[in-house]
């Protein structure tokens, strides 16, 4: 068989066309979920955001989040722990949001332990809030699991 020009560009398109509807295809199948469920209330409400992240600088040195094979661990320092009421630790995961989750403390300690049951490998974002005399403070840190 003899191919001439019109044969070749119908060949071309064809293909061409089977290409383009693989890609579509399989860019629908892909998981995108890098943002929060309410993405347009946070940008809403970002001046209070660095409100709480100024307010919170003083108290950035006074946490320390280790992560490993053996889960999570957090150390507060009492000037946190003597102050700090329903403390509230989040863990964000941006390439997977079914492995979000958060704990609520009731009365802090100095040192927090999450088994590794509660991770996968990759990387954390942890943000740790608390309340001291109606003022909100927040630090968020990052984490690597192993």
């Amino acid at each position: 068989m003899k191919l001439n020009w019109g044969k070749s560009i119908v060949l071309f398109f064809i293909v061409f066309i089977t290409l383009c509807i693989c890609f579509i295809i399989f860019s629908l199948q892909q998981n995108n979920d890098l943002v929060s469920g309410d993405y347009y209330q946070q940008g809403a409400d970002y001046t209070k955001q660095m409100q709480l992240k100024q307010r919170s600088q003083i108290y950035a040195d006074s946490i320390k989040v280790f992560g490993g094979t053996d889960g999570c661990k957090i150390v507060l320092k009492p000037s946190i722990t003597s102050v700090a009421n329903n403390l509230k630790v989040s863990f964000y995961r941006s390439d997977d949001k079914k492995r979000d989750f958060a704990r609520t403390i009731g009365q802090p300690v100095d040192t927090l332990l999450f088994p590794p049951s509660d991770f996968v490998k990759g990387h954390y974002s942890v943000s740790i809030s608390w309340v001291v005399q109606n003022n909100q403070f927040g630090i968020e840190k990052d984490l690597t699991i192993k």
